[in-house]
This record gives structure tokens, sequence and C-alpha cells, in this order.
């Protein structure tokens, strides 16, 4: 394997440690993705750190869909999904780079594998990972836009074992990928937690938007109540005896500000034992 080294004031810079003729190897079972060992660890920066490091540069060979993963639990990993059986091994290269430009390259082999039990899914969120790799979402994250639901509850069944990827707004983003799925302003995590739904804008149907609604009737609305992190199903939050509407002077969703007479989240306001 090739290292790219520089002599800089009588010292060998080297910018990966890779043991002579390592290489990544990954077996893989068709429709199912495979991942590699962390790349990062095979390398080290030149001063012996990793930070800044950066791969980069590969290419999928015929039949193999190649990924990277930058983050979540499997970083810095290849995600290879090959589509078909392989009747001999395959070998793509990839480049690192670190923080000083300096670059070597290394490779992976793809070792065909068999199927021996059932996809799959690396997150368990009730997608297998080669569905993931499919609709977009991250067969890593088992919440992909991090809205607190979980991806297998984003999308329908195809009736067939596999999913079907549902965009309840239309905007192009999957629900599994958009916090906001119905687009109404209200995010899917805070309408499931009370009690509305992610993916209808007006659950009721009576031609105003559900963020616009004041479901527990204190003269806040649902999206002022998001902002204001007050239950928009109880008219005082904190058990005051004053409706969260009547403790607040401004609560400006399109600016974020807030303004208040007492705090609607505390009985004791200014701290002094009286509520």
């Amino acid at each position: 394997m090739k290292q790219d080294m520089m002599l800089c004031a009588n010292v060998i810079i080297s910018v990966c440690s890779l043991p002579l003729a390592a290489e990544l190897e990954i077996v893989a079972i068709p429709g199912i993705i495979s991942y590699s060992e962390t790349v990062k660890d095979k390398c080290e920066d030149y001063n012996g750190l990793i930070d800044g490091l950066n791969v980069s540069g590969w290419t999928s060979p015929d039949g193999i869909d190649i990924k990277y993963s930058s983050s979540g639990s499997l970083a810095d990993r290849f995600m290879v999904l090959i589509e078909s059986e392989l009747e001999s091994n395959r070998i793509f290269t990839y480049t690192i780079t670190d923080s000083e430009g300096f670059q070597s390259t290394a490779k992976v082999r793809i070792i065909p594998g068999e199927l021996t039990g059932t996809e799959a899914d690396s997150d368990g969120d009730g997608i297998s990972d080669s569905d993931e790799l499919g609709i977009g979402t991250y067969p890593d994250n088992p919440d992909s836009d991090g809205d607190g639901i979980i991806d297998g509850d984003e999308v329908d069944s195809d009736g067939a074992g596999g999913v079907v990827a549902v965009d309840s707004d239309g905007d192009g983003d999957i629900d599994a990928i958009d916090t906001d799925s119905d687009n109404d302003g209200l995010d899917d995590g805070w309408e499931v937690n009370n009690g509305l739904d992610a993916q209808d804008d007006d659950i009721d149907n009576d031609g105003i938007s559900d963020a616009a609604e004041d479901n527990d009737g204190d003269g806040l609305t649902n999206d002022q109540e998001q902002l204001l992190d007050t239950d928009p199903n109880d008219e005082d939050s904190d058990g005051d005896g004053i409706t969260d509407g009547q403790e607040v002077i401004e609560v400006n969703v399109d600016t974020g500000e807030i303004s208040y007479y007492t705090d609607p989240h505390s009985s004791d306001s200014d701290g002094d034992g009286v509520g």
C-alpha cells in the first residue's frame, strides 16, 4: 500500500501508520448492508492524533453501492451494499487526508458472503439496513431526524416485509428525515407527545392549523406553547391558579421573543416562598 511521506526539518511525516499491505476487509451479503471496521483506527495524523483526518475519493465497483458514515454510532465506517452475488473479491481504494494536507491511499477488500439469517437492522428501528439505505435514512441511527420518533414509526409497510417512505407534506423530505412532517410549524415529537398528529396539520379538520389552535383555552396557541415549553393541554401548567396566557406578556413565534408577567413554569415566580 502506498504511503505519502514528506521530509521536513529532518523529521519524516507519515500520514497513515497502516502496517505493510494492511487493508480493511468487509464480508458482504447480497441485499444486506455490511460495515467496515473503523477507518480512522487504522490511521493517525502526522502528530499522532486523528483530528482533522478526512476520508474521500472512493468509487463504487460495478454492482456495489458504497457510502461513508461520518457520524453516529458507526462513524468513520464504510457502508457496503452489494446488489447481487459476487463471483470474486472486489477492491476499492480511498484517500485519507490529514489536517496539513498530506495524503495516504488505502484499500478495502470486499469478500462475498452467504445469507445465514434475517436481514440486519443495526439500529433496531424496525427498518432493515438495506431499506434504510434505499429510502435515505441512517442505518446506524434509529431516529434519523432527531425528532423523538423512531424511523420505523415514520414509514409505511409495503406489504411484503419492506417499507415505503412517506412524505406527508409533499416537500420532498420524507417524514423520517423531516422534523415537521406536516409542515404546521410544530415539531413531530412535540405533536406526538401532546396528543396531536405529526402527519396531519389540521387534526380536527376545522380549517385552522394545529399550530394556531388553542387546545386548552388559555389564550396561547399551540405553537406559542411549544415555544414556551408549557402544556398545551393544561391551561395552568404550573398549577398556581393563573392561566398560562395570563402569565405572559408576549410570545412571538416568528422572532422567538418571550416576555412574562410571571413565570408559567413556576408557582412561585419570585422565589419568595409565596405562591
